[in-house]
């Protein structure tokens, strides 16, 4: 939390607004090329992951989960990644990890550090 205040200076304004769409002067651009004459629908960038992993089979994903989370579904990546239609060996190329916090793990301690762990050992994983 020390470098995300003093290093980032990310503010601490107890504000804390849940969507973009609250901020002033926000316009979502909902058209997607791959979902034309659908209209407006939830984002969606799994077809476009699924793309570039068919693109560059070498492709490493890291999913970092948290348990108790009101924002976003628990299960709701393993069921994308199970419905993105990957060849079975591309799909061994994402990695899900699961944390004891919601999707901002690193506000929990204990998860922070396990989340630190995770990122480094991905990046040290993917970068040989």
């Amino acid at each position: 939390m020390n470098y995300y205040f003093t290093e980032l200076k990310v503010p601490k304004n107890p504000n804390y607004k849940t969507s973009a769409g609250e901020n002033d002067g926000f316009d979502w651009d909902w058209n997607h090329a791959k979902n034309a004459g659908w209209g407006p629908s939830p984002t969606n960038t799994a077809v476009d992951l699924a793309e570039a992993m068919a693109h560059n089979p070498s492709l490493k994903v890291l999913v970092m989960n948290g348990y108790y989370d009101l924002a976003t579904p628990f299960f709701a990546t393993e069921y994308t990644f199970d419905h993105m239609g990957l060849e079975p060996s591309i799909k061994a190329n994402v990695k899900q990890t699961y944390f004891e916090a919601g999707h901002m793990m690193y506000i929990y301690e204990p998860s922070a550090k396990a989340f630190k762990k995770e990122v480094g050992e991905f990046i040290s994983s993917t970068s040989k």
